[in-house]
């Protein structure tokens, strides 16, 4: 289990949000010269404040989901697409490398955000309530599960409280026990 409060709060290089990076999962990078962002996934709390541009991660897909806040419209620039994030519609998924600026809808949101080599694995996402069983994890599969709000019972017994996440073992079991919201990630090898 990786505790939420043991990430550290770091201000966005244009000063327009914050994020805390919860886990990232170091990549194979034998024979790799550059390897200060490389990263096979990472799970990330970003606090939105101001409208601007993402980031790009070549070779990356990313999801964002939104955990508070009135919401936000991705602009896609070079299709002149939009998504809206709101609290009814609260996941996006598209590439990493694609150029995006965000708009707030209403003031400051907090989202959640997973990226991942697109060449390493497929995500799927399952939003959980309290009571509802948990996501079935397939052989070679490693779930993950962040804590929105409330506590989970991990398999040792721990609890896992609001911003924690609890990474699984491929193929392991994921812990169905809890009260509140989480989100569950579900990193499968490609095919």
């Amino acid at each position: 289990m990786l505790r939420g409060a043991d990430a550290p709060r770091v201000r966005w290089r244009n000063d327009g949000g914050w994020t805390r990076e919860v886990h990232r999962q170091p990549a194979d990078v034998s024979g790799t010269t550059d390897v200060a962002d490389m990263f096979d996934w990472r799970l990330s709390i970003a606090e939105v404040e101001a409208n601007g541009a993402f980031s790009a991660f070549d070779g990356y897909d990313r999801v964002l989901v939104l955990l508070d806040g009135a919401g936000m419209d991705l602009h896609f620039t070079e299709t002149g697409e939009s998504v809206e994030l709101r609290p009814g519609n609260r996941c996006a998924r598209f590439a990493g490398e694609v150029p995006i600026e965000a708009v707030l809808v209403d003031g400051a949101t907090t989202d959640c955000n997973l990226i991942w080599r697109r060449d390493a694995y497929q995500v799927t996402v399952h939003e959980g309530m309290a009571g509802a069983p948990p996501p079935i994890v397939g052989e070679g599969v490693r779930g993950l599960v962040y804590v929105v709000d409330g506590r989970l019972v991990a398999p040792d017994g721990a609890i896992a409280g609001s911003g924690d996440l609890l990474v699984g073992d491929l193929g392991e079991s994921l812990p169905g026990r809890g009260t509140g919201r989480s989100l569950t990630f579900l990193l499968a090898p490609p095919g």
